[in-house]
């Protein structure tokens, strides 16, 4: 199984207020939107 993730956008700073700035939902193929959050949630912690 391949997993795609979009490239990073560098490092940068997280927002001070929490907001993610990767919308899953807006990504193509939104109906993977929850698979992606398990492997950002993985990668993060």
């Amino acid at each position: 199984m391949l997993i795609f993730l979009p490239p990073s956008e560098g490092k940068t700073a997280p927002d001070p207020d929490g907001t993610a700035r990767l919308d899953l939902d807006s990504l193509i193929l939104p109906e993977l939107a929850e698979q992606r959050r398990t492997a950002v949630d993985a990668s993060s912690g």
